[in-house]
């Protein structure tokens, strides 16, 4: 709400339905987008990068989903199964994102210990 008035008053009018709706979809992509980016970095310390890789997505879907099941039992919520996917593509992302830049660092580190 707070932020909804906040972008009212910047763009100078109301904000429209669709607008509104793009803006917590939004939202909820960079949650789990960096949801998944943590994890992937937790969970990269501690195993092979392709395990890290399939936990974190795995955990992340796993929390997309109870979270949404959640919502059911919130009256005006509801439970969407398109609201999962969002989610779900937000942790692929995060998870892609921190599990590349690890594979950076291991690689540079690599070819700097062959010199």
């Amino acid at each position: 709400m707070v932020i909804n008035h906040w972008f009212s008053r910047v763009v100078g009018k109301e904000i429209t339905p669709l607008n509104n709706f793009m803006l917590r979809k939004a939202a909820h992509f960079t949650e789990y987008l960096i949801l998944g980016f943590f994890l992937a970095k937790a969970l990269a310390s501690g195993a092979s990068l392709r395990y890290a890789f399939h936990y974190a997505l795995l955990a992340g879907i796993i929390y997309a989903g109870l979270d949404e099941f959640h919502q059911y039992f919130v009256p005006g919520r509801a439970m969407l199964f398109c609201d999962v996917m969002l989610d779900s593509a937000g942790v692929l992302c995060g998870d892609a994102i921190g599990l590349g830049l690890r594979l950076e660092r291991w690689r540079a580190h690599a070819m700097e210990t062959k010199r």
